[in-house]
């Protein structure tokens, strides 16, 4: 009796407000992300059951530690598309790179071998240590370049964390976009990254959301709150500045 009443009032996972993923980590054996090629073609098989129709995979480009390369990234791209063929899963799957502000990020500016979203959107990323040193200059190098620089999980960055979101708004206005992980809003790596996230929609500053998705376990974090009401209540919030998500990469 208790099972039937449990199953008549269970909450139905609702859809994902996008279409888009901008951020996760697919690509088979570069980085931290799916160990192989099938891995990364279930992920993208569970990641489309939620209404993703388009997902942008991006491997991590750390010095020293995930030194990818247009040709690696490619070439994961590939294994995975292929794998995804043979089970017949009809996703769109393209690829960036999250890269985080290091040397070899300086020397990819100098290069232009930068590996940029559509539009010339580049995803990038601090240490979780500390701010990049002169982030305000790399900021200003890649604007004048004509990148627009997309700053991941922002609320993950304890250092910024102020009662007045003073360096976020700094950032913002210098013309840093946040994406910020629904795997943050969904507590997946405690309240205090929650509740900044929070804080950021309500503040009105956040442009990009993304999964984040590395492996299977935070396909089951999406899902359970996909069925909860804080993700009620994410829907509410975003009515004030919808995400960008798909709406900016549709550039040729």
């Amino acid at each position: 009796m208790t099972s039937i009443f449990n199953s008549l009032f269970k909450r139905q996972r609702q859809p994902l407000f996008f279409a888009t993923d901008i951020h996760c980590h697919i690509l088979p054996g570069i980085d931290d992300g799916a160990p192989d090629a099938d891995y990364g073609a279930e992920l993208v098989m569970r990641m489309s059951a939620w209404g993703l129709s388009r997902i942008i995979a991006t491997p991590h480009v750390v010095g020293e530690v995930y030194e990818n390369t247009p040709e690696s990234i490619s070439a994961a791209l590939t294994r995975l598309q292929e794998s995804m063929h043979a089970k017949g899963i009809p996703t769109t799957v393209q690829s960036a790179a999250e890269h985080r502000l290091d040397d070899l990020f300086s020397r990819n500016i100098i290069a232009d071998t930068l590996i940029s979203h559509p539009g010339k959107h580049v995803l990038i990323e601090n240490s979780f240590m500390q701010e990049a040193r002169d982030i305000d200059s790399i900021v200003i190098r890649l604007t004048n370049r004509g990148y627009i620089p997309i700053m991941a999980h922002p609320e993950r960055f304890v250092y910024y964390h102020s009662a007045n979101l003073k360096r976020y708004f700094e950032l913002h206005r210098l013309g840093v976009r946040f994406q910020v992980n629904l795997l943050s809003i969904a507590g997946r790596y405690g309240s205090e990254p929650r509740h900044v996230a929070e804080r950021l929609i309500e503040a009105g500053i956040v442009d990009f959301f993304g999964t984040d998705v590395h492996r299977h376990e935070h396909c089951d974090a999406i899902e359970a709150f996909l069925s909860s009401r804080n993700y009620d209540k994410l829907l509410n919030a975003i009515k004030k500045r919808p995400c960008l998500n798909d709406t900016a990469f549709n550039v040729s």
